[in-house]
């Protein structure tokens, strides 16, 4: 038997000792509500992201493209993680430069000379954007560092918080899974 069949099984029991005792019967709506709940997915769009481009005082909207799988990492120059995996995060950049895959790092809390410093520090390319109020609401105020990841028809497919070693093997296996023809 199932545990959702174990659970209706056990409030007709519930309801039926209810009953027997004259008492009147309790509503079970906030019992199966929480169970339900956790198998209820909601879709979201990967959010625009605006910001303006390292460097420059243009602001840059990047939209998720259809056919592209965007992956937003959220950094700052003065974060020990992100400088001990930004090696990690250009390695992947490499390895799906062939698959559609656009790499977007958002500087977050982050002063544009610093920024610019890290950028020349560890050689990073691609899309550079260092990151304003809305941009940060937009994502949640992630904590750093962070990676995004949208699939090619623009949703939001996973988020991991503070990313480590093994956050990034999955995003490995993620991009490796979502961007093979």
């Amino acid at each position: 038997m199932t545990t959702l069949g174990r659970v209706f099984l056990l409030l007709g029991l519930l309801l039926a000792s209810q009953v027997a005792v004259g008492q009147k019967p309790s509503s079970p709506g906030p019992l199966i509500k929480s169970i339900t709940d956790k198998y209820v997915h909601s879709w979201k769009k990967f959010p625009s992201i605006k910001g303006n481009r390292l460097g420059s005082d243009d602001l840059q909207v990047i939209e998720p493209e259809r056919g592209f799988v965007n992956v937003a990492v959220f950094l700052a120059s003065w974060c020990i993680p992100c400088q001990q995996q930004m090696s990690h995060f250009q390695d992947l950049e490499k390895k799906y430069a062939d698959r559609y895959t656009r790499f977007i790092y958002i500087f977050a809390h982050d002063m544009e000379e610093d920024a610019l410093a890290f950028v020349k520090e560890y050689k990073v390319s691609g899309t550079i954007i260092l990151a304003n109020v809305a941009l940060m609401e937009a994502f949640h105020q992630p904590d750093l560092p962070t990676v995004y990841l949208g699939d090619r028809h623009g949703w939001l497919t996973w988020r991991h918080l503070a990313i480590d070693e093994k956050g990034l093997a999955t995003l490995d296996d993620l991009l490796n899974s979502i961007t093979i023809f």
